[in-house]
């Protein structure tokens, strides 16, 4: 890969990190599914390849895009014309029509997509996203939602490309620049956005809940008499357990009040 290649597929790589870590997610969550966009565009959002995919998706054959997508390109293009992005009408079977269609898709928007995915039909490669606790792992979650040859769910790390992906990760997950050192901090003093709590497609974090407010001791009266003096434990006078009515009958009542637990009756 030349330099200009290796620039380029860096730049995407930053822009999707800080795009995902915006989202509410850790540095090396972040960090994988910046770096499998990256290594499936090659550092292109207009990146086109033909006939990908013509035995699975006939229909749309080309995949495209950072995400590479072929198969999901038509919801990929309603999701842009959601966001009022000016997509060309056309045929994607048409490679020089899916071309200009990528090319007016900006990379952001290309990414929200992805994340729209990850929150609805791709919910399962989020999930092992969210759920990984290195990097390894967050990887291995982040490259089933491309699912590239040699893939399966039980084997993600057989997956093309699965430790080129990882090394890229682990650049971004590494960079002490300041721009990443203020995102990390800033995560690090955030609440995580939680599966299921995003309002709408900008995927908001809900509004929590107000706290009950707490009520100091002393402010009763009572309560601090009770602090200083504590209440005589009350007794029951009747027998809490009366004898049986009948044979292996034994009625039982609900306790109100401390008291010492008095011993059963022999019933023989």
């Amino acid at each position: 890969m030349s330099w200009a290649a290796r620039r380029a597929r860096s730049e995407v790589a930053q822009r999707a990190y800080a795009y995902y870590m915006d989202r509410g997610l850790s540095p090396h969550q972040a960090a994988a599914i910046a770096a499998n966009m990256a290594w499936e565009g090659g550092g292109r959002s207009d990146l086109v390849a033909p006939g990908d995919n013509v035995k699975n998706s006939p229909a749309a054959p080309h995949s495209m895009g950072v995400g590479q997508w072929n198969d999901r390109s038509p919801a990929l293009v309603a999701y842009a014309r959601s966001q009022g992005i000016d997509v060309p009408e056309g045929d994607l079977r048409d490679v020089a029509h899916a071309r200009r269609v990528i090319a007016a898709i900006p990379l952001d928007t290309q990414l929200g997509f992805a994340w729209q995915e990850m929150q609805g039909p791709e919910r399962r490669a989020y999930t092992r996203i969210s759920q990984a606790q290195d990097l390894r792992e967050a990887n291995a979650g982040a490259i089933g939602y491309h699912r590239p040859a040699g893939w399966t769910r039980g084997n993600p790390y057989a997956g093309h490309g699965f430790n080129n992906r990882l090394a890229i990760a682990r650049e971004l997950a590494n960079d002490t620049s300041p721009q990443n050192s203020a995102r990390v901090d800033a995560f690090a003093s955030t609440p995580p956005v939680l599966p299921g709590a995003q309002d709408g497609p900008g995927n908001n974090p809900m509004p929590a809940a107000p706290a009950a407010p707490i009520v100091p001791l002393e402010a009763s009266p009572a309560s601090a008499t009770s602090a200083s003096k504590p209440e005589p434990r009350k007794q029951i006078a009747d027998d809490p357990y009366p004898p049986p009515q009948s044979p292996g009958t034994f009625p039982f009542h609900r306790r109100t009040a401390t008291a010492p637990i008095a011993p059963l009756r022999r019933l023989f």
